[in-house]
């Protein structure tokens, strides 16, 4: 039996903004995508419910969440991409994003 979520962009660039705001300076997107597919894993765990309601994409390194990566890579995800570059940066050439 699959368990669907309602993906949430909101609470997906507020996690992904308190990570950043957290870790005080750019960091890479593949780190930030791990940090917030853990944090929904455990509030999956915890509370029968995840954070951004993302659906999970097995890449080379591992799980992330890809409404969030698509939202990194530029993409629109229900719309959200306007809210998601008010808040968190376009990625650069290092492959860092950030926080406004």
């Amino acid at each position: 039996m699959a368990i669907l979520f309602r993906f949430h962009p909101q609470k997906a660039v507020e996690a992904a903004a308190m990570f950043l705001k957290l870790h005080g300076k750019p960091m890479k997107y593949l780190g930030l995508l791990k940090m917030l597919y853990i944090a929904d894993r455990i509030a999956l765990e915890r509370i029968e419910q995840t954070i951004t309601g993302d659906c999970y994409f097995l890449m080379d390194y591992g799980p992330v969440l890809s409404g969030v990566y698509d939202l990194i890579k530029g993409k629109s995800v229900d719309g959200a991409l306007p809210l998601w570059k008010k808040f968190i940066s376009v990625r650069d050439v290092n492959h860092n994003v950030s926080i406004c």
